[in-house]
């Protein structure tokens, strides 16, 4: 397998010099980091590397993890991913979670005048958020899972009537004021957007938990067994570029 793996990658690599580079290039991502990575991604790769194809798997981390183990994905960008000898890990960034709320859900529920939110570094203490309605990711998202374990070592519950893995719709949800939720910091600019346009009560305050010092660690992760082409390191150097600036700009606003 490894004589074979060597005599493939070594024909990529002169193919790839003699024609250029081409092939597929097979990336697992969920739906949101997608909808905010790949459009600048794929327009910089068709720019440099235009007989690439690139394919998109959208799941959440757990499930991709299986997936690259299969050899069904060539790489995927996953959340604290609990990897296997055979994978290779490289770290995009760390991301810390924020809870979502409009000024009417704060007025009704919690009893805390937004006006006494300074700025969005205002942290929300989730004990005074006990039983109040929340739209939460499901069990299988790696978010929830770190929350989970978060409210169950405090002994907060809240009262989960909506479970959806899509912070689009969980934005929306929350500017309608009938529930709270949360949101990676990847998120915020999305958030920041809507508020430019939203009425008075919908706007969504992003504000850090208190004492949720856990942040979500954002991989790239590779399949030790696979080689692969010059071009793909160019596209994970690529990738990780356009994160760390991304989340440069909601630094700037956190």
């Amino acid at each position: 397998m490894i004589v074979s793996n060597l005599e493939q990658g070594l024909a990529s690599e002169l193919s790839e010099i003699e024609n250029g580079a081409s092939g597929t290039l097979r990336i697992g991502i969920n739906y949101t980091r997608a909808k905010l990575l790949i459009p600048p991604f794929f327009q910089w790769c068709r720019f440099k590397y235009p007989n690439v194809k690139i394919e998109l798997t959208l799941e959440e981390t757990v499930t991709m993890q299986v997936l690259l183990e299969k050899g069904k994905l060539d790489c995927f960008l996953g959340i604290n991913a609990v990897t296997s000898p055979m994978m290779q890990t490289m770290t995009m960034a760390y991301e810390n979670i924020y809870l979502m709320a409009s000024s009417e859900f704060l007025r009704n529920y919690p009893k805390i005048e937004p006006r006494n939110l300074i700025n969005r570094r205002s942290e929300a203490d989730l004990q005074k958020f006990r039983g109040v309605p929340f739209a939460m990711n499901y069990g299988k998202s790696t978010t929830f899972k770190l929350l989970n374990q978060y409210m169950a070592d405090n002994n907060i519950t809240v009262n989960n009537v909506l479970s959806v893995s899509d912070y689009d719709v969980s934005e929306k949800i929350c500017r309608s004021g009938y529930a709270a939720s949360f949101c990676p910091q990847i998120f915020i600019p999305t958030i920041l957007k809507g508020n430019r346009t939203c009425e008075k009560e919908e706007y969504i305050y992003a504000l850090p938990v208190k004492g949720l010092n856990r942040p979500l660690r954002f991989d790239l992760i590779l399949n030790e067994s696979i080689h692969y082409p010059r071009f793909a390191f160019d596209c994970f150097g690529s990738i990780r570029k356009i994160v760390r600036d991304y989340l440069a700009e909601t630094d700037a606003v956190c």
